[in-house]
């Protein structure tokens, strides 16, 4: 990969993530259409989480932003552990959430967080 190459992912990266800031709600959700829809998803959340803990190495990106993303899954989880989508839902895996609440799993182990590791065990 020449140098300028790398700077232009970079680059890319950078605005990619400021673009993403448009999405995010208060409360830290994620939406598919910005701060306009009344919910957050909690997949999108999830997915996000991810993607900015993959990013952090080559870019900044605010671990207060991330922090919040998981706090806002950390509300979306029911008593039994698994997780609910609280936005639109795009996708029915007719699963019962099971794969929601394997993708928001991996979201929690990917981003390591002390006081939430707990969750990762929850039954």
């Amino acid at each position: 990969m020449t140098p300028a190459i790398e700077q232009r992912i970079k680059r890319n990266l950078e605005v990619g993530y400021q673009h993403l800031l448009y999405y995010r709600h208060m409360n830290g959700a994620f939406s598919a259409f910005g701060i306009e829809e009344k919910r957050g998803s909690t997949w999108l959340t999830a997915y996000v989480a991810r993607a900015l803990r993959q990013a952090a190495p080559h870019i900044y990106v605010d671990e207060a932003i991330v922090k919040s993303a998981l706090e806002y899954l950390v509300s979306a989880q029911n008593a039994d552990g698994g997780f609910e989508e609280r936005g639109d839902v795009f996708e029915d895996f007719g699963d019962g959430g099971l794969s929601l609440t394997a993708f928001v799993t991996l979201a929690f182990m990917e981003n390591v967080v002390s006081e939430m590791k707990s969750l990762i065990s929850k039954e």
